[in-house]
């Protein structure tokens, strides 16, 4: 590995070690991040850094301005499911359910 390499190892491996002291149940989305093979799992990881680690946190984040805000766990499957279920759905009811969006609900942009 190259200086940069060590470096960035270096700093996970820390980061690593502080999740697996402080929040346990969260490492396995820092270390999918880390492997590179999940961008949800990445996403998760930093939305938990940023939030203390703590999931109820991360629903509530007051920050709309993150590039990540309408990516974060515990938003995004909730109102994807409603709009896929309302394609589905025929005719008059296909209207009325398009209009539910339980994201509005909780006032915040959707």
């Amino acid at each position: 590995m190259d200086a940069d390499g060590d470096t960035i190892a270096r700093q996970r491996a820390e980061k690593l070690q502080v999740v697996k002291r402080y929040a346990a149940k969260r490492l396995r989305f820092f270390e999918r991040a880390y492997s590179g093979k999940s961008l949800r799992s990445a996403a998760t990881a930093l939305c938990l850094d940023c939030m203390g680690y703590m999931f109820a946190e991360v629903k509530r984040c007051p920050i709309y301005a993150c590039p990540l805000w309408e990516y974060r766990p515990g938003r995004g499957r909730k109102c994807r499911r409603r709009k896929e279920d309302s394609r589905k759905a025929p005719g008059k009811a296909l209207v009325e359910i398009q209009t539910l969006d339980p994201c509005q609900d909780m006032g915040r942009p959707v």
